[in-house]
Formats: structure tokens, C-alpha cells, sequence
């Protein structure tokens, strides 16, 4: 009863063999087989019926798009702090150009293949990602920021080297946009992450993962951003490293 359209999202190779558990584990239950949701998986005036399941790959979650409302619910997210450094006690030139990041940013994260499906037209309401680790690229690691709270260009970081150093990727960023809004219109419940890969030593990895299901337990706790994370629960020290050819920190 808390869910009445939930969406199952799995890597391409194992897509089949979920269908075939689900039809042997609920025989009664009406299976949406939506693929990568290209136009021969959704077909104009489909719906999606409350009391069925619907499963999809990972390509399909990239080919969910969002109406404007949607588009401004995610906006709140990112700029609360769950993907850019707060803006408060920046000056009003630098918070205007970190909104319009962030909107540029949520236009991403709207982007499809097909033209798409629109989330709305889905009406999905909870979530459950099989191997959630292909999607733990979502944060990168803050430069370093002064006592205002601003990102300062050319200065030492002490956090440099906890993260991957690389670009949220489009599927992370899309996972999180719809967890987002699964959340906000589910009393903060009914996303379900899977996966038997352990964490890496990356606080970036685990903010990221904590992020698609935690957002309201973590502003709760008072992080809004992957800095304010770092700073509380990584110890960072340098360290003296002895190697055949040379001395390194």
C-alpha cells in the first residue's frame, strides 16, 4: 500500500531475467516491460496503471524528461545545496550566476533521447535501482572554500584526492532528479537501492548514494552540500610516502 506504481531500473544485460523473476515470484501481478522507453517500448497514449510493476534499463531512466514544474521542484534540490556550495554570504553577482548554473544543470538532467517521456505521463512513485554503484558519480570534490563560504580558485585544498576528480555523469544526475521527486511527494520513502559492491574509501561515493535517498535525513543533520560532509567525517592528513625512486607526499 505505500506504493502504487513502482518503477524497477537494472543494467541492459540482466533486464530479462528480472522480468522472468517477477512473473514467477507475482504471477498476478500485470508487468510493464518499458525497456529503454524508445518509441517501441512507449507508444502514444500508454499509461501506466496503479497495481503493476514496470521495469526498464538504465537507457530508459535516461530517456525521462520533466515538465516545467518538475523542472522547478529539482531546481529546489540543487540549490538548497544537494549539488552546488550554498550561496549564502556569496555576493548577489556570484548567487545569480550559481542560479543560473543550476539551471542550465537541471536542463541536463531533463535532456532524453526520442523526445522522450515526460515523468508526469509515467506517474511513477517509488524506485528501486538494481547495481546502484554504476551510479555513484553524481558529486565531484569542492575546491576549497574560504570562511564565507566561497569557492576560492588557485588555492591549496585539503581535500584534493578523496574524490574521482571527474564530471557527475548524465545518469547519475537523471537517478537523482527523480529520486528527488519521488521523495519530496512520498513523505521522503520509496527509493530502494541495490548492490553487493562494497564502497570505495570515497567520501564522494558515499555522500553521492546517501544523497538519492537521504536528502531530508541529511539536511535534517545539517549538510547540504558534499563539503560540509567531507569537513565532518573525513580526517585528512599528509603523509610521507617512501618508493624506489623517490620520496612523495
Amino acid at each position: 500500500g505505500r506504493a502504487k506504481k513502482p518503477l524497477i531500473c537494472v543494467p541492459k544485460a540482466v533486464y530479462s531475467n528480472w522480468i522472468k523473476s517477477i512473473h514467477q515470484l507475482f504471477p498476478n501481478y500485470k508487468v510493464n516491460e518499458l525497456g529503454n522507453l524508445s518509441k517501441n517500448y512507449w507508444k502514444e497514449g500508454m499509461k501506466i496503471e496503479d497495481g503493476t510493476i514496470s521495469v526498464c534499463t538504465y537507457e530508459g531512466l535516461e530517456n525521462i524528461g520533466f515538465n516545467e514544474q518538475e523542472e522547478a521542484e529539482i531546481q529546489e534540490d540543487v540549490e538548497y545545496g544537494a549539488m552546488e556550495s550554498n550561496s549564502e554570504g556569496k555576493s548577489k553577482r556570484k548567487a545569480a550566476s550559481d542560479s543560473e548554473k543550476n539551471a542550465e544543470l537541471v536542463g541536463e538532467m531533463s535532456k532524453t533521447r526520442d523526445m522522450g517521456v515526460q515523468f508526469s505521463e509515467l506517474g511513477f512513485d517509488h524506485i528501486t535501482v538494481d547495481e546502484v554503484h554504476n551510479f555513484r558519480s553524481l558529486f565531484k570534490m569542492p575546491r576549497h572554500m574560504n570562511k564565507k563560504g566561497e569557492s576560492e580558485q588557485g588555492e591549496s585544498n585539503e581535500f584534493d584526492g578523496l574524490g574521482s576528480g571527474g564530471e557527475p555523469s548524465n545518469r547519475a544526475k537523471k537517478l537523482f532528479a527523480i529520486t528527488q521527486l519521488i521523495q519530496r511527494h512520498n513523505d521522503g520513502r520509496n527509493t530502494f537501492l541495490l548492490s553487493a559492491t562494497p564502497f570505495q574509501n570515497s567520501p564522494t561515493e558515499i555522500y553521492s548514494i546517501l544523497s538519492y535517498m537521504a536528502r531530508d535525513k541529511l539536511k535534517e543533520m545539517g549538510y547540504y552540500s558534499l563539503e560540509q560532509f567531507v569537513s565532518n567525517f573525513c580526517k585528512v592528513q599528509r603523509e610521507y610516502v617512501v618508493k624506489a625512486n623517490r620520496v612523495t607526499e
